[in-house]
């Protein structure tokens, strides 16, 4: 599994903390000191097989997000660039006009999150959709603009909140993917222990699991 020590342990449950201090702040109702099961928008960025963590900082704060929302006791919902992206016509083109500016995907309609992760290629798409004025459930959410620095990577360890979870129950919904297909922690697990069994690498739950192997090696 991931390592419960090093870098991605300190700055997953220092972000899980923070995801509990802003739920009791916007007054949403907690069970038990966590978020249970309150579902999480977040974009995920491809690292690659072998990942070179400096080389590849948002696919980083990707597995940060994504280990934080499970360590609060939150569902993920992850979305990637291949998803959201317009979509391209029969000879492969993308319709782009000077000032021109991406549609709202519709698929992000499924969704009726609790947090709004934005950051990186999909951070301005995703601050769209939580704006007032936005059709989507998202602009009822908490609006999360995290980013990774030298000095938080760097840090001493801050305290934690003592609801943080380090152990997860195979059978609770761990992901909540597009078209309302749900994984299970249990799911999630016999993926990333089964190398011939990968999902495609376009697909959102190939990205988190690709992401989740390249933390085996350690937290870099």
């Amino acid at each position: 599994g991931v390592p419960r020590d090093g870098v991605l342990a300190e700055l997953s449950g220092s972000l899980a903390t923070q995801l509990l201090r802003k739920r009791v702040r916007s007054h949403h109702f907690l069970t038990g000191g966590r978020l249970q099961g309150s579902v999480c928008l977040l974009p995920l960025y491809r690292a690659g097989v072998r990942p070179r963590w400096e080389e590849t900082p948002q696919a980083r704060l990707s597995l940060v997000c994504l280990l934080a929302t499970w360590r609060a006791g939150g569902v993920v919902a992850p979305v990637t660039p291949e998803l959201l992206k317009p979509h391209k016509d029969v000879l492969g083109l993308e319709f782009v006009e000077r000032n021109y500016v991406q549609e709202l995907p519709t698929s992000l309609m499924q969704w009726k999150p609790s947090f709004v992760f934005a950051f990186g290629e999909l951070e301005e798409l995703l601050t769209r959709a939580s704006r007032e004025n936005s059709p989507f459930a998202c602009r009822t959410a908490v609006h999360l603009m995290p980013f990774l620095s030298k000095e938080a990577v760097m840090d001493s360890p801050r305290p934690m909140s003592p609801y943080l979870a380090d152990s997860l129950a195979l059978d609770d919904v761990a992901v909540d993917l597009p078209r309302g297909v749900k994984l299970t922690f249990g799911d999630v697990l016999d993926a990333v222990l089964d190398p011939c069994g990968s999902p495609p690498s376009t697909t959102p739950e190939g990205v988190l699991i690709e992401l989740l192997r390249a933390a085996q090696g350690g937290s870099r």
